[in-house]
């Protein structure tokens, strides 16, 4: 059977936004972390296993940053939604509470 409805309760998705963008700093850190710690190891060491395992971690590095991209993409995108949907909401109350019965 197909989903036809989902409910969010906008309130708790601008906290799950908010502590998504804090981890999502978090792990930028975490990521400059890595690099660093891969430039103090690669200046210990010389040989082809130097090179393979550089260019392994720096791969590496690239596909978490672009993940982290797509993730801020991601989250920026559903907190916007979430802002109109929130002031949409409040139009409609607005206009329902204006009307004279």
């Amino acid at each position: 059977m197909a989903i036809t409805k989902i409910e969010v309760n906008t309130n708790t998705l601008k906290g799950d936004v908010d502590k998504f963008i804090v981890e999502l700093q978090h792990l930028k850190e975490d990521v400059n972390k890595l690099r660093e710690t891969s430039s103090q190891l690669s200046s210990m060491w010389d040989g082809i296993a130097k090179q393979a395992t550089v260019a392994a971690v720096s791969d590496d590095i690239g596909k978490l940053e672009l993940l982290i991209k797509a993730m801020e993409d991601f989250t920026r995108a559903t907190d916007t939604v979430r802002g109109n949907y929130d002031r949409c909401e409040q139009n409609v109350g607005s206009i329902v509470s204006s009307l004279k019965v």
